[in-house]
């Protein structure tokens, strides 16, 4: 992480001067040549530590975004089910408490089956078919896929 504050927020910064705002914007990083010169080791090896402390970064920052989405999710008061682009529309539900055969999903979010938070069927579902939880809306017209 120092390496990655040396190079965008620490040391002496050129400024980048943005016409449409009639000034200077944004602060651009120190270039790896001045900073290698400053700490007297190789460019290379410099670029070699620096994207792996980017990575790192990187793959922490994204796990975080994905646990807050996820607390979320579990959350919603109403929610529709999805599965990569397709939400769940129309489904049956036989004896035993087995769905059967057909299974409708929708490219059309707006068409999708809304279920509650407190709806025993909705979390079954999700949990049976893999299913995520998603904020309901609008959306534009797509066509059904039939399963």
């Amino acid at each position: 992480m120092a390496l990655l504050a040396e190079k965008y927020l620490k040391g002496e910064h050129k400024t980048q001067y943005v016409p449409e705002h009639d000034g200077y914007m944004g602060r651009l990083p120190i270039t790896d040549s001045v900073l290698t010169d400053r700490m007297g080791i190789n460019v290379k090896e410099y670029r070699d530590a620096r994207i792996r402390a980017e990575n790192r970064l990187r793959i922490q920052l994204k796990q975080y975004a994905d646990e807050i989405e996820a607390s979320v999710r579990q959350e919603l008061p109403s929610y529709v089910l999805r599965m990569n682009s397709l939400y769940l529309k129309r489904y049956e539900i036989g004896m035993f408490d087995q769905v059967k055969e057909e299974i409708v999903f929708t490219q059309d979010k707006s068409q999708a089956k809304v279920f509650t938070y407190e709806s025993e069927e909705g979390r079954g579902l999700a949990i049976g078919f893999n299913l995520t939880k998603e904020e309901p809306e609008t959306s534009s017209f797509y066509l059904d896929v039939r399963v």
